[in-house]
């Protein structure tokens, strides 16, 4: 048996924790997780093999400590602690890593443009260290390839732009909690991304203040069944029909569209989602 706790002991000992703290001792049918706590406990020397194999058993106070001071000796962490961290964090606990519950290296991560001089620097930062005063809106770009060649749109972008990459499953979590946290700040809040019936519906349904699309002419000129996805049909009845986006998806209607792509060189302006 492993010196360590699984994650399922761990949180069993936190919910047995919790319970004593209005009660000096708390009896407990086992359970297949119990038993093998108690397994564990036998082979710590710290209850008897008797007291495992018995059909319930009585936890006390006295014996989580003495689970965690024993934690402590194998150099691991306490039951008490919160493994859902990252690797580093794990470090800092004990000697043990726990890959099944730990945060993911990237979970806090985003991928951000700023504009040096001529040029776009891709930086890698942690959402948490965006300071929402410093910034007058957020714009989020759909597609990796477009994000990384900002320089071939005509993007109405100032100096106060946060330009976010929308993420997949690496940069995606993070990139949806520093949208939450700045939904908050009731700043602007602008989609990039392709001109078909999913791009406007993310952008009406996940709150985007602002969508980027060229003239309502051009669009309707150039818009192509080419681009048009009919396994997104089903989302074109949920996109409003009124105000200035209504327009653009009178387009989609007609089984016509256009990829974030297809928009390079192209002069953008921002529409309005629900206006």
């Amino acid at each position: 048996m492993s010196d360590n706790l699984t994650p399922k002991q761990r949180q069993r000992l936190r919910t047995i924790n919790d319970k004593l703290r209005y009660s000096m001792e708390l009896t407990c049918r086992l359970n297949a997780t119990d038993k093998e706590l108690l397994s564990w406990c036998v082979e710590q020397d710290l209850i008897s093999a008797a007291a495992a194999e018995a059909p319930v058993f009585v936890y006390t106070n006295m014996l989580l400590k003495q689970i965690n001071n024993r934690l402590a000796q194998l150099g691991v962490a306490p039951f008490t602690a919160d493994q859902s961290v990252s690797s580093l964090q794990q470090a800092q606990q004990g000697g043990a890593e726990v890959k099944s519950i730990r945060q993911q290296p990237r979970a806090n991560r985003i991928l951000t443009a700023q504009r040096v001089g001529s040029y776009w620097q891709i930086i890698d930062l942690d959402y948490r260290s965006v300071e929402p005063q410093q910034y007058r809106e957020i714009i989020v770009v759909e597609n990796l390839d477009c994000f990384y060649q900002l320089n071939d749109f005509e993007l109405p972008i100032t100096a106060q732009s946060l330009i976010v990459y929308r993420g997949d499953s690496v940069y995606g979590k993070g990139r949806a909690a520093l949208l939450s946290q700045w939904r908050k700040s009731g700043k602007p809040l602008k989609y990039f991304g392709d001109l078909d019936i999913k791009g406007f519906h993310i952008a009406q349904s996940e709150g985007f203040s602002h969508i980027a699309a060229p003239a309502l002419s051009w669009f309707a000129q150039q818009a192509s069944v080419q681009a048009f996805n009919i396994d997104q049909a089903n989302l074109l009845k949920a996109l409003e029909t009124k105000g200035e986006a209504g327009r653009y998806h009178k387009v989609l209607h007609e089984q016509r569209a256009l990829l974030q792509q297809w928009l390079q060189g192209v002069p953008l302006l921002w529409v309005e989602t629900n206006g």
